[in-house]
């Protein structure tokens, strides 16, 4: 025969305190930041020097403002900019 489980009595005088449950705690990534380059003859090099530490949008903007100039799309990318020089 199984025995139920029965709450235990409360104490007369004794409060029963309301747990609360803390807020999530959320730790967002930094943003990424990136980098356009363009393949010359000597390899893979910065299209331009202000081509550095950009958001994506404007990696975005300055692949397509060098695809309008007329540089070819497989001369270009754009990369994880992590400070490193390589």
């Amino acid at each position: 025969m199984a025995h139920e489980l029965q709450p235990k009595p409360v104490r007369p005088g004794t409060q029963i305190a309301e747990v609360k449950t803390p807020e999530p705690v959320v730790i967002t990534p930094p943003e990424r930041r990136y980098r356009v380059e363009e393949l010359t003859t000597q390899g893979w090099e910065l299209a331009d020097a202000d081509c550095v530490n950009l958001s994506r949008e404007k990696a975005s903007d300055l692949l397509q403002r060098y695809l309008n100039d007329g540089i070819a799309p497989n001369r270009l990318r754009a990369v994880i900019d992590d400070g490193k020089k390589e």
